[in-house]
């Protein structure tokens, strides 16, 4: 299941409490999982979103695109990028 869709599985106050538990507002989850694009959170909120929903999402399904299985071949500027995003 992706971040977009667990969120917007969600009732209203529940996806409030996660919000206030990951330290982000109601509106920007709510940006996540309907926004034009399905905009991904970024990689500190993932990282306290996987935290948070241990045993209901991980890291990997949140963020597939820095922590999933790459679909395209890595190299050295890519794996450079994605080891940024990590640290940041």
């Amino acid at each position: 299941m992706s971040i977009h869709h667990y969120l917007r599985s969600l009732p209203l106050v529940e996806r409030e409490a996660l919000a206030a538990q990951v330290g982000t507002t109601g509106a920007y989850l709510n940006r996540i999982a309907y926004g034009n694009g399905k905009q991904p959170p970024g990689p500190k909120l993932a990282r306290k979103l996987a935290v948070v929903l241990k045993g209901k999402l991980t890291l990997e399904e949140i963020r597939p695109d820095i922590w999933g299985e790459d679909p395209l071949p890595a190299t050295n500027s890519s794996m450079e990028a994605r080891q940024e995003l990590v640290n940041q």
